[in-house]
């Protein structure tokens, strides 16, 4: 019977870290048993039949495996990897599965998708800010920063507003140079 033990720490500190969403499974191939289960939410436990009917071929399968998914015993979404454990002559003598239940992140998931998701048509409501140059220089510099994939930090973006028809004409003709603050994006506005 190989010593697994000296995987159970490895095991034992994924699962704390994972906790409560991901159960480590430690198995002794050749006896076909579970030797140690942490934070076990399938309900197996360590004695268990592992239930791994060709321990032959694990002998040739890559060291690692994964990541797929399976469904738990209550209809829970699991993503899983597994990892062969060889012993110093380089022989099968384990499996250790790490099994992590994505359900909780299913439903965040879906709140951000409905908090982020569309949204209604503005384009009356538009037409009532039609002259607010601010927010038509939020609309270019947001397109300007997706074009190059950048985010907001402390960047200075030539605005040129006529040319881009982001203000009207009576804000351009009173206004100069002006540096506008949006959050942490500073925006030099130059009139030309």
């Amino acid at each position: 019977m190989p010593n697994l033990s000296q995987y159970e720490p490895i095991a034992e500190a994924i699962a704390r870290l994972f906790h409560p969403h991901v159960e480590v499974v430690l198995h002794d191939i050749l006896e076909n048993r579970i030797v140690a289960i942490f934070n076990s939410f399938s309900r197996r436990k360590s004695g268990d039949n592992s239930l791994i009917e060709d321990v032959q071929s694990l002998a040739a399968i890559a060291s690692v495996q994964g990541p797929f998914e399976k469904w738990g015993e209550d209809g829970r979404r699991i993503r899983y990897v597994s990892s062969v454990l060889r012993d110093d002559r380089g022989e099968t003598v384990g499996l250790m599965c790490v099994n992590f239940d994505t359900s909780s992140l299913a439903s965040i998931q879906t709140s951000i998708e409905t908090f982020l998701g569309s949204t209604a048509d503005s384009s009356e409501l538009d037409r009532l800010f039609n002259d607010d140059w601010q927010v038509r220089i939020g609309a270019y510099v947001s397109t300007f920063l997706q074009e190059r994939n950048q985010s907001l930090g402390r960047r200075f973006v030539d605005c040129r507003l006529t040319e881009s028809n982001l203000c009207p004409l009576k804000i351009t003709e009173s206004l100069t140079t002006e540096q506008l603050e949006f959050g942490d994006l500073d925006v030099l506005v130059a009139i030309s």
